[in-house]
């Protein structure tokens, strides 16, 4: 049928979807590694964000050239609107990954008297919900998106905790950055949420209640 032409489209939608978010997941690696070394690399990621903001700009041309030219099934309708709003929650992931790479350049000299490593926790939960996000784009799977309940949940707690360390602190220009770093952190882990509960609107047609 004339509608199923649309298949091989979709196909090379997921494909710059999974490209994308690969080349998200790897800013966000470099920003971790950075933080924990002090590297100063805020200039390569806000390149990087430029790139992943074209990448984006190629999907959302797609997916409207698809909707324009083979007016497709209410699923796959669905699937383009996930896949819009997947491309931009990749898109923020790299730009905040940005953000947490320009904390150390702001506040340079708050290396070697700043204790990042109270970030850990978060970080890790963090590692955990974007490896999620991932496997969900190669492999959509409802039950598996509705884990991302747990880990938005760990993720918050976490953020409070450092926010209680840092009220603590005597040194301001270090609780500043850990405050900033830390909320950048949260925020690319409820962009992670954001993509799982695409992944679930476009396999249940509704979406997963977050309260």
């Amino acid at each position: 049928m004339d509608s199923r032409l649309i298949d091989s489209g979709l196909q090379e939608l997921n494909k710059m979807l999974m490209e994308l978010g690969l080349y998200s997941y790897a800013s966000f690696k470099k920003a971790v590694d950075a933080l924990r070394n002090w590297k100063y690399i805020g200039e390569d990621l806000i390149s990087r964000s430029y790139q992943l903001m074209m990448k984006r700009e190629e999907i959302n041309s797609l997916a409207i050239e698809l909707i324009a030219r083979y007016q497709p099934l209410a699923s796959d309708l669905r699937y383009l609107k996930s896949a819009m709003e997947i491309a931009y929650n990749f898109l923020r992931i790299g730009r905040y990954s940005a953000d947490i790479a320009m904390s150390l350049i702001d506040f340079r000299d708050a290396e070697g008297k700043c204790e990042v490593d109270k970030l850990e926790p978060l970080i890790e939960v963090v590692y955990e919900m974007l490896q999620l996000a991932m496997e969900l784009i190669e492999n959509p799977d409802s039950t598996k998106a509705e884990n991302i309940y747990k880990l938005d949940s760990q993720a918050d707690e976490e953020y409070r905790r450092v926010l209680e360390i840092i009220i603590k602190l005597d040194n301001i220009k270090c609780g500043l950055m850990l405050a900033l770093v830390a909320r950048y952190l949260e925020r690319i882990g409820d962009h992670a949420y954001y993509i799982a509960d695409s992944v679930y609107y476009y396999l249940n047609g509704y979406r997963i209640a977050k309260f």
